[in-house]
C-alpha cells in the first residue's frame, strides 16, 4: 500500500507499507518441492490475480510479474511490487531494448513484438506453476536457454490446475485468458471448487 512520496530534490522516494514476509520467491525457495498446501496456493494465487486485475483495470501493464516481485505480508497476503518497467497499455509499444526476466517473460516480449496485458497473464501462469511446485522455472538453463524454452516447453502442475496454467501460458497471446472481472470471478469459483475437492 502507498503511504507517501517525496520528490523534493535531491530526495526522490516512494514510501510503502513494510511487508515482513519478503518475496514469494524467497518463501518458495525455503519450501520442499511440491509441498505448499493447495489452500495456500489458492490464497496466494487469488491475491496476485486481484492485484493484477486492478492494474489491468487501470490499463497498466506490469511487464515483470515474477515471484521476486511479489511480496508477502505477515498474514501471507501478497502485494505486487516493482513497477520499474511498467507502462500504460497505450504507451507500451514493443519490447525493444527491454530488460526483463526471461524465465517469466512472454514469447512476444522476447521477440520484441507489440504486446498487451496478455504478457502479464503469461507471467501469472508461470507464477502459478511456481506456487504449485515451489521450484524456479527453467532453473537448469541459462537465461538464453530459458528464453528459447519459454515458447517451447509446457509446464505441468496438478491436473486440476494444469488447464488454468496452460490457459495463461499459451504461445499465442489471443488464446490466453484475461484477468478481467468476469474471468476473475470464474477463477474464484474454480479455485473454491478445487478447495472443496481436497
Amino acid at each position: 500500500m502507498f503511504v507517501a512520496a517525496c520528490k523534493k530534490p535531491p530526495v526522490f522516494c516512494i514510501i510503502t507499507e513494510y511487508l515482513c514476509g519478503g518475496s514469494l520467491r524467497k518463501y518458495l525457495h525455503q519450501q520442499e518441492p511440491h509441498s505448499v498446501p493447495l489452500s495456500l496456493v489458492v490464497k496466494l494465487a487469488l491475491d496476485i490475480a486481484r492485484g493484477m486485475q486492478y492494474l489491468h483495470s487501470q490499463s497498466i501493464l506490469h511487464r515483470d510479474l515474477k515471484s521476486e516481485n511479489l511480496l508477502l505480508g505477515e498474514d501471507m497476503s501478497v502485494k505486487v511490487a516493482d513497477f520499474g518497467i511498467s507502462c500504460l497499455e497505450s504507451q507500451c509499444g514493443s519490447a525493444k531494448g527491454f530488460t526483463g526476466t526471461y524465465r517469466w517473460m512472454a514469447p512476444e516480449m522476447i521477440k520484441e513484438k507489440h504486446h498487451t496485458k496478455k504478457v502479464d497473464v503469461y507471467s501469472f501462469g508461470i507464477v502459478l506453476w511456481e506456487l504449485l511446485t515451489a521450484l524456479t522455472p527453467f532453473d537448469n538453463m541459462t537465461p538464453e536457454q530459458a528464453a528459447f524454452a519459454v515458447s517451447q516447453k509446457i509446464m505441468w502442475g496438478p491436473a486440476a490446475l494444469a488447464i488454468l496454467i496452460q490457459a495463461g501460458n499459451d504461445i499465442l497471446p489471443n488464446r490466453r485468458i484475461i484477468l478481467n472481472p468476469i474471468a476473475f470471478s470464474l477463477l474464484i469459483r474454480y479455485v473454491k471448487a478445487l478447495i472443496s475437492m481436497h
